[in-house]
């Protein structure tokens, strides 16, 4: 009886250690989620600024990580050399960042938009070229959806795409794999393509 109680102990241990070592470990894991009761949303659509992807994004042991949050461009299926905006930042103050995070395009003018990409307690903007026409129907679509995902250290993560296309009508397309948002490359005449990743 003495040995069976002390055998149920030992393993009574190892369950509670692995169930704690799992806690552990999940709660030092970056997490994203699409955030649609956002004022910074409210903001652009009030004012008829343009548009805005808005997130909640915490991200635990700051003080270790680094964020590369950037833009790429694709016009008729062709990658541009170089992101169209990028932030990178890391090594917070903070053991724990959390907050708004995103990507905007507010109108200036017919051939000008400003490009505002932001995450907790950092942002950038800069003018780009984004001409306004005729008979081109556009789509904001998200990646990601309101329950929270966890992103991956050293691996890139699309969280939306911007897509125009020329003509009398745009096909909606579900972008939850890469193979979606390729597709999506490829039928539009116009992408930008968000996307994160966490580095230590």
């Amino acid at each position: 009886m003495t040995k069976n109680k002390i055998i149920f102990g030992i393993i009574l241990c190892l369950i509670l250690n692995l169930s704690a070592g799992c806690q552990g470990k999940k709660t030092n894991i970056a997490t994203i989620r699409i955030n649609h009761d956002s004022n910074y949303i409210d903001t652009f659509e009030n004012l008829s600024m343009g548009n805005i992807f808005d997130f909640e994004f915490t991200l635990p042991e700051a003080e270790n990580k680094w964020v590369t949050l950037w833009v790429e461009r694709y016009i008729d299926g062709v990658k541009d050399t170089e992101p169209l905006i990028s932030l990178n930042y890391g090594e917070s103050l903070n053991e724990v960042e959390e907050g708004h995070l995103g990507f905007g395009l507010a109108d200036i003018d017919s051939d000008e938009s400003l490009a505002i990409l932001y995450a907790p307690g950092v942002s950038t903007r800069s003018v780009i070229e984004h001409e306004s026409k005729e008979g081109v129907f556009s789509s904001w679509d998200y990646t990601v959806d309101e329950d929270p995902i966890e992103l991956e250290i050293s691996v890139a993560k699309v969280l939306a795409i911007y897509r125009e296309v020329e003509g009398d009508s745009i096909h909606t397309l579900y972008v939850d794999d890469e193979q979606a948002v390729e597709e999506a490359i490829e039928q539009s005449d116009l992408v930008y393509v968000l996307k994160i990743m966490i580095d230590e």
